[in-house]
């Protein structure tokens, strides 16, 4: 199963299972992919919710039919939006010759529609999309112009159609965009990394007419990758991921200030390899970032971080069962109302997690699954009036199929 990750498993282009030696590209199975823990603490439970808490209500979350693009393999990687009736989604999808395309599926209210876009080359992904308007979508991933090379992609939808738009590379080897944030029309970010024998940050920036690598910082002499990207204002920017040190991975934190970045230290679980997929911003001291971290028992489970102004720290999070427990997405509605979506099990049987924090407490909501194969969830999305989106893929009967499921959070009528 397309599971974000060590986030999108490059569709074939990295390999699931490559040993962890310096220098390397540790990928983990599926779309996911390192900081020592600086004796940075774990945030306390607080008890039970304020009073002030927002209250849940009835997250009635539902599968909601989506299309595929092809008959081999189809999942999506992300979702955004900007009103209940503007949503996108950008999907992998494996043709049956063993090529890659990508088109973007769009919800007008009703119903996901896919919306045809260019196909630079003979293999394209997207692994990250963000909406600022109607008319202003980013979707980013990685493309091959020929048998040889994979390289940046950018598209833009403008409101009337998705174009193509140049951006750079660092060397001949891969390079990779694997995450997007977009502040205005002519500030937008996006970041990756590019692997020209050691896989290195990659961070480029949008002026508006051009896209500009703008040079980010590594941790000593290993593999470093991001994976997820918030902005909180033009000058206050933060990326996350993993770097490896040779016997493991450990998270990787940096903060942008529009022109430069900085690592900042990030704590770690245990002394295995920590990941962070996905990073959210509600402010500059309110920044949440997920991912998983493996036990002792080489069994992944949850990891929750949360930025306060001053310091990184570990926020206790769920796991159900004893097998497998991935973050990969997370959706932020207000300090006590966030979502996150990722997976839990081991195939054939992996189910769909979702859990939410509630201003205290991260605790497990009930989340469909389509059928009794392998699901998963990979990106989610607060839409202004629209409740939460989280997408993902499931396969049944070895096949693998998008999917869509919407989160309508509806509360009783005040008596």
């Amino acid at each position: 199963m397309h599971q974000p990750s060590t986030r999108c498993a490059l569709a074939g282009v990295l390999l699931a299972g490559v040993s962890i030696a310096a220098g390397s590209l540790y990928l983990i199975p599926g779309p996911s992919p390192v900081r020592a823990a600086s004796g940075l603490g774990v945030i306390p439970m607080q008890g039970t919710p304020s009073a002030t808490a927002t209250p849940i209500c009835s997250p009635s979350g539902a599968i909601v039919t989506s299309p595929n693009a092809g008959t081999s393999r189809d999942g999506l990687n992300a979702v955004a939006g900007v009103a209940a009736n503007d949503v996108w989604a950008v999907e992998y999808e494996l043709l049956d010759n063993g090529n890659w395309r990508s088109p973007p599926l769009h919800w007008d209210g009703s119903s996901w529609s896919i919306i045809p876009n260019p196909t630079p080359g003979i293999h394209t992904d997207f692994y990250d999309v963000a909406a600022r308007t109607t008319n202003d979508v980013w979707a980013v991933g990685g493309y091959k112009p020929d048998s040889s090379h994979y390289q940046t992609q950018t598209q833009h939808w403008d409101g009337t159609s998705w174009t193509f738009v140049a951006s750079p590379n660092v060397g001949q080897g891969l390079n990779n965009l694997v995450a997007v944030a977009p502040i205005a029309a002519n500030d937008v970010w996006a970041a990756g990394f590019a692997n020209n024998g050691v896989a290195q940050t990659l961070t480029e920036h949008w002026t508006g007419s051009s896209w500009q690598i703008v040079p980010s910082a590594n941790v000593g002499t290993g593999a470093n990758q991001i994976f997820g990207l918030a902005a909180v204002a033009a000058n206050d920017i933060w990326a996350v991921g993993n770097y490896n040190t040779g016997t493991r991975n450990q998270t990787l934190v940096e903060h942008g200030t529009g022109s430069s970045w900085q690592i900042v230290a990030s704590p770690n679980m245990g002394t295995g390899s920590n990941f962070l997929q996905r990073v959210a911003a509600l402010a500059g001291n309110n920044v949440w970032a997920v991912g998983y971290y493996v036990n002792a028992s080489m069994t992944r489970q949850t990891l929750v971080e949360h930025w306060d102004g001053t310091t990184w720290s570990i926020v206790p999070s769920a796991n159900t069962g004893t097998g497998q427990n991935t973050l990969d997405g997370i959706a932020v509605l207000a300090a006590d109302d966030i979502w996150a979506g990722g997976f839990a099990g081991s195939s054939p049987t992996q189910q769909n997690l979702v859990e939410h924090w509630d201003g205290s407490q991260w605790s497990i909501i009930p989340s469909p699954d389509a059928g009794s194969g392998d699901n998963g969830l990979h990106g989610l999305a607060a839409v202004p009036g629209g409740g939460v989106w989280a997408v993902g893929s499931a396969t049944n009967a070895g096949v693998e199929r998008t999917l869509t499921i919407h989160y309508a959070i509806t509360c009783p009528a005040a008596t």
